[in-house]
């Protein structure tokens, strides 16, 4: 089991551990590091092959780490998804936490999935 209030307030070694993870499971990884990045703190791309061919897909990755201070992630953590989507021609979005999300947050994401036709996880 993981203790995420083990690590640092700062968030960077939380995203750390989600690109390693994600790497893991074999997906094109890209961190954007330490400073702004404007929402964009991974970005992964998926490989698709079937029987005739092979597709990508570009995926957007936001990590919250807000363990250490106990608190939820609200509507207002995420900023602009559309905008940071479109940004980097992703076409998903993903959210990992290290607490719960709000349920506003559920709401926008799914309302965000609807609208824009992007899966959201």
């Amino acid at each position: 089991m993981l203790d995420f209030t083990e690590l640092p307030e700062d968030g960077i070694k939380f995203e750390q551990l989600i690109r390693e993870l994600l790497v893991l499971e074999e997906f094109e990884t890209h961190w954007t590091g330490v400073g702004l990045d404007g929402g964009r703190d991974l970005v992964i791309t998926e490989k698709l092959v079937g029987e005739l061919s092979e597709y990508k897909r570009k995926w957007l990755v936001s990590c919250k780490h807000s363990a250490n201070a106990g608190k939820s992630i609200g509507r207002e953590q995420l900023g602009n998804i559309a905008g940071d989507c479109s940004a980097i021609s992703a076409e998903g979005f993903i959210l990992v936490c290290s607490t719960q999300p709000t349920a506003n947050l559920v709401t926008r994401l799914g309302d965000f999935r609807l609208m824009h036709k992007r899966p959201i996880f």
